[in-house]
Formats: structure tokens, C-alpha cells, sequence
């Protein structure tokens, strides 16, 4: 079923089936013509959303200009927000607005999408390595993301039919410095709580549950459950909440926060009162003391990781307990699978099937010496 406008088609696209009749797929499509280019698009709930959407790139209305294919980058903005704030987390948005205000707006805002090519982004990357756009030179992770965030503003405007392609795609990304991951002993852990004075409890929550330092500001008491013994994150990094059990060593943490409580609902009032960076000026203070050179606050979340993994807990585990959103982030700390990790695991299958001790295999009989043997 098709419906022509004055500007593009609107339709439901078929297959055949098993018996040979035609049917339609649920949803509408549309597909119009842009300087010569046929741009087709998915997804639309009803023909009246479709419609509507066709309506808008016609008009150009939806991007602040008067034709297709001409808008600007800032003209293209509001669109882009649009789609950031239903598709991401507010904290991820909101981060978006700032890189956009401060990196991307001053250099591309008045430039027309259309006409960026590849080797103007990448002549945009070297500047921006080099100091020459925003307040600094910026290392290899941050160009990454910075091409990232581009690459999904491209392919915005090639969803609008603004492009006809993602000039970024195909860029190569910096290949980053892979930091290593600290282990703590039990004993460089205890060293730091002492050290750290009055952070002491926070550190040993942080490092026990492995909770980002966000998670962990945002805790209220009503996230804490101790019936069950878990805290609840409900603003995680990845947009899901998440329960996260207590070891004995985090319990104890929130006791003692708990006998210091007020009449506040926040678990750990410091990290309002402190900023970022008096708390990072804190927490290396505390380091040095207990001789752990330049740690910082998130290496105690790879710490807890790295004990676990080499107290040879799963990866999976790992992943939910930290709070992954897959398996492929936690797997940098495959390396500290205990070397026997294997054997153990197959113990472990023996173990499930009541398989216990070990084989004994008899030794097959001689049959001129035995005379039970049938010849």
C-alpha cells in the first residue's frame, strides 16, 4: 500500500510468505528524491507520522532553513537535541550541550552540512590536537569521542535527508593508551581508609561495591535496603538501575555513616559539600600517605574488579555487579583470571553431577595369564 504526496511516498513494504501470499510489514516507510539522491527511511508508527515527518523535510521547517540540503550546523542543532534527550540518559545529554556549546558550535555552527567533506574533519582533528580549537591541545580519548559525537550528528542529517552520507565514518580513530589496572591488597585497602580521615567510610564503600563516585553521590538512605542487603542505583552510567550487593566490609561502611546520620535522606553528604576537586586534592593527599603513588578515586572500582576476578568469580558477575553494559568492557580484566580458572570450572561441573574422587581405570587383563578371560 502507497500513498504518492507532492513530495516523496509513503508506504508499507512487503514480503512474501511461506505460502506464497504477499504481506505487509508493520510500520510505514518513506522515500523521496534530494538533488538526485533517493533517500528512504523506516521506522514511522502510523502512515499520519510518516506523512508528517515527509511534510517537515519538505519544508525544510524542521531544520530552520528554507530548502534541504542547506542547512548549517546550528540551524541543524535543535533537531539533533531533540533526538539526544528521548534517545539518552539526561546526565549524556546534558554533557552532548556542553561539548557542543563549548567544541563543536564555535567552529562548525555557520558551516553548511553538505558541503564538509573528510578532509575537513580530519584538518578539524589535527587542530584540535594541537590546541587550535578550544581551550587546549586534547589527547587521544577525547579526539575519539569528539569524532563519535560528530559521526552521530552526521548521521542525524543523513536521516533527514540534510547529507547524503556520514563524511566521518571511515575516519580511523586514535588508538588510545590502555591504562593498567591496579590491584589492592586487603592491606592497601585498610592503609587508605585510615589515611583518608573523615573519607575513610567512603572509600571503603567504594572500593566493597565498586558503585561509580556519581552513583554513590546520588545514594539516599531510601536506596539502602538492609533486609536485603543491597544498594539500589537508579541513575546508572548506562540509563538502567541496578541492585548491588553488600560485602560485610560495605555494611560496615553504611553502619557507620548511619550512627553519623542527620535528618538528611543523602548517604554520603560529603560529596555535596566537597567539590570535585577538593575531593580529588583529598583522596591523592590520603594516596601518598599510604604509599599508593597517583591512585584515583575510579581505580578503587577497578580494584574491586580485579579481586574479583582473581578470587575467581565469573565475568558475567563482574558485569552485572559493576554494572557493565557488556561483557566486553569487563573483559579487560580477563587477565587476572587465576591461572587454575579452567580446572576449576570443570570441578566445579564434576562437582554439580555428585562426580567426586578420582577415576580409577583398570589395567585390561592378559589372557594367557587369566584364565577367566574367554578366548
Amino acid at each position: 500500500m502507497a500513498r504518492r504526496r507532492s513530495f516523496g511516498t509513503v508506504f508499507r513494504r512487503r514480503y512474501r510468505g511461506e505460502d506464497g501470499e504477499l504481506r505487509e510489514y508493520p510500520g510505514w516507510t518513506v522515500r523521496y528524491r534530494v538533488g538526485g539522491r533517493v533517500v528512504q527511511r523506516g521506522g514511522f508508527r502510523t502512515e499520519r507520522e510518516a506523512s508528517g515527518w515527509l511534510s517537515r523535510v519538505e519544508s525544510g521547517l524542521s531544520v530552520g532553513v528554507s530548502s534541504v540540503g542547506r542547512a548549517t550546523f546550528a540551524g541543524f542543532w535543535p533537531v539533533f537535541e531533540k533526538r539526544i534527550s528521548r534517545r539518552r540518559k539526561g546526565s549524556t545529554a546534558a554533557m552532548d550541550r556542553m561539548r557542543w556549546e563549548g567544541v563543536f558550535r564555535p567552529y562548525w555552527g555557520d558551516r553548511v552540512m553538505s558541503s564538509v567533506t573528510r578532509e575537513d574533519v580530519e584538518e578539524w582533528l589535527g587542530l584540535r590536537s594541537r590546541g587550535g580549537v578550544g581551550r587546549r591541545a586534547v589527547g587521544k580519548a577525547t579526539l575519539n569521542r569528539d569524532l563519535s559525537f560528530l559521526s552521530v550528528f552526521f548521521q542525524a542529517a543523513v536521516d533527514a535527508g540534510e547529507v547524503s552520507s556520514n563524511v566521518v565514518l571511515g575516519i580511523k580513530r586514535s588508538r588510545e593508551r590502555v591504562l593498567s589496572v591496579p590491584y589492592l591488597s586487603v592491606e592497601d585497602v585498610n592503609r587508605l581508609e585510615v589515611c583518608a580521615g573523615s573519607l575513610g567510610s567512603l572509600v571503603r564503600f567504594l572500593f566493597e561495591t565498586g558503585m561509580r563516585l556519581g552513583e554513590v553521590r546520588a545514594l539516599r538512605w531510601s536506596d539502602v535496603d538492609e533486609n536485603r542487603r543491597v544498594s539500589v542505583v537508579r541513575d546508572s552510567k548506562s540509563g538502567e538501575s541496578r541492585e548491588v550487593p553488600w560485602t560485610r566490609g560495605a555494611e560496615g561502611a553504611l553502619m557507620s555513616r548511619k550512627l553519623e546520620r542527620g535528618s538528611e535522606d543523602v548517604v554520603f553528604p560529603v560529596l555535596r559539600d566537597l567539590s570535585k576537586e577538593q575531593l580529588r586534592r583529598r583522596f591523592k593527599a590520603a594516596a601518598r600517605s599510604a604509599e599508593l603513588g597517583d591512585l584515583r578515586i575510579h581505580d578503587l572500582r577497578h580494584g574491586l574488579a580485579t579481586a574479583l576476578v582473581r578470587a575467581g568469580v565469573p565475568l558475567p558477575d563482574v558485569q552485572r555487579i559493576l554494572g557493565h553494559k557488556t561483557l566486553a568492557t569487563t573483559m579487560r580484566y580477563a587477565c587476572h583470571q587465576p591461572h587454575d580458572a579452567s580446572r576449576r570450572a570443570m570441578e566445579l561441573f564434576d562437582e554439580d553431577r555428585g562426580v567426586v574422587g578420582k577415576v580409577v581405570v583398570e589395567q585390561p587383563r592378559d589372557r594367557e595369564s587369566d584364565p577367566t578371560v574367554d578366548g
